[in-house]
C-alpha cells in the first residue's frame, strides 16, 4: 500500500466515503480500487476544498514552490471556508426569518 495519497489520510468515520470504503472493502475492492475512489472524489471537489488542498500536484500549473506564499494562499481559502461552515446555518435561519417576516408584512 502507497504511504502517500487520499488512502493513506483515509476518510472520517461517519462520512459516506467511509461507509463507501466499508462497503468496498467487504466485497473485496484492493487498495488500488480505494485509492481511485478517493481520487475521484477529491478530483470532484471544488477548487477552493480544503481537501483538494492537501491533493499532491504533479507538474501541474499553478504550484507554488514558496512555502510562505502557499501556506498564506491555503490559511486564507481556509478561514473563509471555516467561517462559512460555522455560521452558514445560523445565517440561512436569520435569511429564512427574514422572507417569513416579509411575507407576513405583505399580507
Amino acid at each position: 500500500m502507497k504511504t502517500e495519497g487520499p488512502i493513506a489520510r483515509g476518510a472520517h468515520s461517519g462520512t459516506i466515503a467511509a461507509q463507501i470504503i466499508k462497503i468496498m472493502k467487504e466485497g473485496g475492492a484492493d487498495d488500488t480500487a480505494v485509492e481511485r475512489f478517493l481520487e475521484l472524489i477529491i478530483s470532484a471537489m471544488p477548487e477552493t476544498s480544503i481537501l483538494k488542498s492537501f491533493n499532491a500536484r504533479k507538474g501541474t500549473l499553478g504550484y507554488e514552490e514558496n512555502a510562505a506564499t502557499a501556506f498564506r494562499n491555503v490559511t486564507n481559502n481556509l478561514v473563509g471556508q471555516l467561517s462559512r461552515m460555522r455560521y452558514s446555518d445560523k445565517l440561512q435561519r436569520l435569511m429564512d426569518d427574514m422572507a417569513q417576516k416579509a411575507n407576513e408584512l405583505r399580507g
